[in-house]
């Protein structure tokens, strides 16, 4: 099962499934639908790829990035981000969360669209593969409604996310 699965997961079929399910994410009632099959493909693709957890943000990118069908249309960005508050104690600035960065170059069937709740079930696939890796996506911005032709993506570790107050992400 996994031999097959990882010879037809592919940049060509990912697109096919993306755009099929792009016109059912469009609609409402089908949104619930949508984020669960998203899941189920993220959570297959991991299993086939023999469940990679990871322990960084840096790991995590690298790790998103080989899940996908094709490293170009998902590139990293070399360097972390960091958010920093400061600290009364020491009065100086202290590193509270580091976060990697990723974009996805892949023309979105929702370019332009501005529909964002289809986006939202979109990328759950990308959530799902971040999650079952050890950690959390947040879509910076995106290709349906930034007027970009790419999507930008921050990931952390879950243990990152814990320490972070809302107000700290990305």
């Amino acid at each position: 099962m996994k031999t097959l699965l990882l010879k037809t997961y592919n940049l060509t079929v990912f697109k096919i499934i993306l755009k099929m399910f792009a016109t059912l994410a469009r609609t409402r009632i089908f949104a619930g639908f949508v984020r669960l099959i998203m899941r189920w493909m993220a959570g297959l693709v991991h299993w086939a790829n023999g469940a990679p957890r990871a322990n960084t943000p840096k790991d995590l990118a690298r790790i998103w990035q080989e899940l996908m069908p094709s490293q170009n249309e998902f590139p990293v960005q070399e360097q972390a981000g960091f958010d920093s508050t400061w600290s009364p104690e020491n009065k100086s600035k202290t590193q509270t969360n580091v976060v990697a960065l990723g974009q996805i170059h892949l023309h979105c069937p929702l370019r332009g669209s501005d529909n964002s709740l289809a986006c939202h079930q979109l990328m759950e696939f990308d959530r799902e593969l971040i999650r079952k890796s050890g950690g959390e996506l947040r879509v910076l911005d995106s290709q349906s409604s930034s007027g970009r032709n790419y999507c930008t993506v921050a990931v952390r570790t879950v243990a990152d996310a814990r320490s972070a107050t809302d107000s700290s992400l990305p």
